[in-house]
């Protein structure tokens, strides 16, 4: 349908609110809504089937959540670009899975499956690319397969350095793991907590992630009102 869409769009040479109007119509006489829209990304591991489509929403959101809510990463002394590319044409912001891919550890199974470590490979499969689970990161190569928390070695105002665990994660003074100050991050602990005291991350904490991403999704990419 999208690709019939495409090569529409080129013949007949559209622009702008034209093009959003077609495609508009299209999905709605397919029968596609906001709901519809709204339950594929919850049931859609998104990173999986699109992963430069989730990092464009990624980026997008948190655009869009540091004007509604009046925050940056930025400075004036230190601009962030999170579209910004490396020397051999790699992003240096990347999607960072907190819960891993590749072989999980022990301490993540138990995290996943703490009654059923067998289990936590299925579970993995399931969970780990849906959006609940991402976030962005300049560290991505750094973080890989870190347990979420070290709750017996946390890291201290006093450290310069720490990579024990994804959550406190800091380079040069300043925390670029789970604690950065992206805005998407603030969905990380549950509402009334604090990220400093969330201790574990497991298939709950994804599947209420995904829902607070489909809420901000809805808002931002709702089918608009067209004639």
């Amino acid at each position: 349908m999208l690709i019939n869409l495409i090569r529409e769009i080129s013949a007949d040479n559209l622009r702008g609110d034209i093009i959003v109007n077609r495609i508009v119509h299209e999905l709605k006489a397919k029968g596609k809504n906001n709901e519809d829209f709204g339950k594929e990304i919850l049931q859609r591991p998104l990173y999986d089937q699109t992963p430069k489509t989730t990092r464009f929403v990624l980026i997008d959101l948190e655009h869009a959540l540091e004007e509604v809510n009046n925050a940056s990463l930025s400075t004036k002394e230190r601009p962030i670009d999170l579209n910004n590319v490396l020397e051999n044409g790699k992003p240096r912001w990347s999607i960072e899975h907190i819960l891993p891919q590749g072989s999980l550890p022990d301490y993540w199974q138990q995290m996943i499956a703490p009654e059923h470590p067998e289990e936590a490979e299925d579970l993995q499969k399931e969970y780990t690319h849906r959006i609940g689970n991402l976030t962005l990161t300049a560290y991505n190569e750094n973080m890989h397969q870190k347990p979420f928390a070290d709750l017996e070695h946390p890291a201290t105002q006093e450290d310069t350095h720490y990579n024990l665990s994804k959550r406190d994660y800091k380079d040069n003074g300043e925390y670029v793991g789970m604690r950065s100050q992206l805005q998407i991050n603030t969905s990380i602990p549950q509402p009334g907590e604090r990220i400093e005291d969330k201790t574990s991350w497991t298939i709950d904490d994804i599947k209420r992630r995904s829902e607070w991403f489909r809420d901000e999704m809805l808002k931002r990419y709702r089918f608009p009102d067209v004639d």
